[in-house]
């Protein structure tokens, strides 16, 4: 199935804009790293050693970058999370799916691609600048 370049567009805007913070960078990660069948809210938190509130946080301020990103495919709308995932609530956490957009995008940043294949722990301790 051929990607929405839109989308990828979009995404590759809010990849470049600024600094990728670490907790992004760790879903970057665990997206690559789970492919189509996603990670769950708890697991991620597991991955970063945050607790619920840290992990809201994390999303919160990811969905922030998101929205205040410039964007093709939802110029009033603010997508947030949705840009780059399918989210859907499990009854006590949510479930995220990366959209094949957002596995393009990193494919076409060499340097962040190849940063995601360091181990998880790597990521976890750092940090990465285009």
């Amino acid at each position: 199935m051929p990607v929405d370049e839109a989308r990828v567009r979009d995404i590759l805007r809010v990849l470049c804009r600024v600094a990728i913070p670490r907790g992004q960078l760790v879903l970057y990660k665990m997206a690559r790293q789970s492919g189509a069948a996603g990670f769950t809210s708890l697991e991620m938190g597991k991955a970063i050693q945050y607790d619920g509130a840290q992990f809201r946080g994390l999303m919160a301020a990811f969905s922030t970058r998101i929205n205040r990103s410039p964007r093709e495919t939802y110029p009033t709308k603010k997508p947030g999370v949705d840009l780059m995932f399918v989210q859907k609530w499990l009854g006590d956490q949510y479930h995220y799916a990366p959209r094949q957009e957002l596995l393009a995008a990193i494919d076409r940043l060499p340097s962040l691609a190849a940063y995601l294949e360091k181990p998880l722990e790597e990521i976890v301790a750092g940090g990465w600048h285009s």
